[in-house]
C-alpha cells in the first residue's frame, strides 16, 4: 500500500487515525476489555504515540486495537449464530488485511 495509491490515500488515513486516536482516547476508560493481558500495554502504547506523535506506531497500536475488536465481534456472532453480522465481520477482516499488507 505504500505505493502509488499511497499518496492519495495517505492523507486520508493520517486523518482518519488522527481522528480514531482521539476517540480512542476518550473511550479508553468506557470500553470494556478486550484482552486482560493486551489491553492495559495497548492503552499505554496509544497514549505514548499520542503524546510523542508517532504516527507509525499510531497506526499499528489502532489497527491491533480494531484487530481484537473484530475477534470479539467475530465470536458474539458465531455463538449468537447472527450470520448478517459473520458475514460483515468477515468482510471487514478482509479490508483490514489488504491495509495491514
Amino acid at each position: 500500500m505504500r505505493g502509488r495509491a499511497w499518496k492519495f490515500v495517505g492523507p486520508t488515513v493520517r486523518l482518519a487515525t488522527a481522528a480514531q486516536a482521539q476517540d480512542l482516547e476518550l473511550e479508553l476508560e468506557l470500553e470494556p476489555e478486550l484482552e486482560p493481558e493486551l489491553e492495559p500495554e495497548l492503552d499505554l502504547a496509544l497514549k505514548l504515540a499520542l503524546v510523542l506523535e508517532m504516527e507509525l506506531v499510531l497506526e499499528m497500536v489502532l489497527k491491533l486495537k480494531l484487530v481484537l475488536e473484530l475477534k470479539l465481534a467475530l465470536e458474539l456472532a458465531l455463538a449468537l449464530e447472527l450470520d448478517l453480522v459473520l458475514e460483515m465481520v468477515l468482510e471487514l477482516e478482509m479490508v483490514l488485511k489488504l491495509f495491514v499488507e
